[in-house]
């Protein structure tokens, strides 16, 4: 009798315990890869060569592990041969700046007169730079000599350039501060004259102005986009993250808007210090201390004889 009784309550259990271990499996997590891809045959970008014996002893790192931030290092081009290297640094310690007129084989160094958040070079010597003096107010400094020495500083009041004292913020020709970013963070700026001009926010989000900064229209999205480059044709870059690229990868844009998957470039990547630029048949892209060139956004990127050094 005793046994007749216990038997069921024992089937019982074992049905329970069944039915708990079912939904622990149900709602168990899947397992996802490294940088958030749950599909292990997702599309990755082409791959090019890795930076050379002579550069950086750094590994390369997988870009993905690098948050977006304001750019504080970057590359502005002169032509194939010639492009500038400006270290931002701060309104009360000054950054650096680097210029090779010899494709990257060598690097001259000069010191900055503030926060340099902006450079237009004309050549190899001469160039004008916007940025923060000592109590963080915009200010315009010109070189004819490649940095050596530098005038006074001078109004910026029509100048295109990210704020030195607020992040969110750049300046405008007609004077004004705007956020075209909608209240988040500016990480790179391309002015292209007067009335137009390009930005890239930390969300992704590529925004264009065609009335000098009045209105901002969004025109793309680039998730884990770092810095960008346009020029006055619209044809330009935006430079990414992704999980598959030990480094970063380099994607075209055209009309403001990102075409392709990109091309990795191998190299160890530095937060804030990821920069493009483009003039003319020279192209420029900045990883760390290390400095690529190519022919055009789509490649091949091939490193320069020397890093930059401090």
């Amino acid at each position: 009798m005793e046994l007749r009784r216990v038997a069921p309550i024992v089937g019982l259990c074992a049905l329970l315990v069944a039915d708990l271990v079912l939904i622990v499996l149900a709602f168990r997590p899947s397992v996802v890869q490294a940088g958030g891809r749950g599909a292990p045959d997702a599309a990755s970008p082409s791959s090019t060569s890795s930076p050379s014996a002579s550069g950086s002893s750094a590994a390369p790192s997988p870009g993905a592990g690098v948050k977006a931030v304001p750019v504080e290092r970057f590359v502005t081009a002169v032509s194939a041969t010639a492009a500038w290297v400006v270290e931002a640094g701060s309104c009360a310690e000054p950054g650096r700046l680097w210029v090779t007129s010899d494709a990257g084989d060598s690097w001259s160094q000069e010191e900055l007169p503030g926060r340099v958040l902006r450079a237009r070079p004309d050549s190899a010597t001469e160039a004008f730079i916007t940025g923060g003096d000592e109590k963080c107010d915009l200010r315009l400094w010109r070189t004819v000599d490649g940095g050596a020495a530098w005038g006074e500083p001078q109004s910026a009041a029509e100048a295109w350039s990210r704020s030195p004292e607020d992040a969110k913020a750049v300046h405008t020709p007609a004077d004004e501060l705007e956020q075209p970013c909608a209240g988040g963070r500016v990480l790179d700026l391309t002015g292209l004259g007067a009335a137009r001009a390009s930005v890239l926010c930390d969300n992704g989000d590529l925004r264009s102005t065609t009335d000098g900064g009045g209105t901002w229209a969004e025109s793309a999205t680039v998730k884990g986009g770092l810095a960008l480059t346009l020029t006055e044709t619209g044809t330009g870059a935006v430079v990414r993250t992704d999980a598959s690229c030990q480094g970063v990868v380099v994607v075209p844009v055209t009309i403001g808007k990102p075409k392709g998957e990109g091309t990795c470039v191998k190299a160890a990547v530095a937060q804030g210090k990821v920069s493009i630029s483009a003039s003319g048949k020279g192209w420029w892209l900045l990883v760390g201390d290390r400095l690529h060139s190519s022919p055009d956004a789509n490649g091949p990127w091939k490193p320069t004889g020397e890093d930059l050094t401090s």
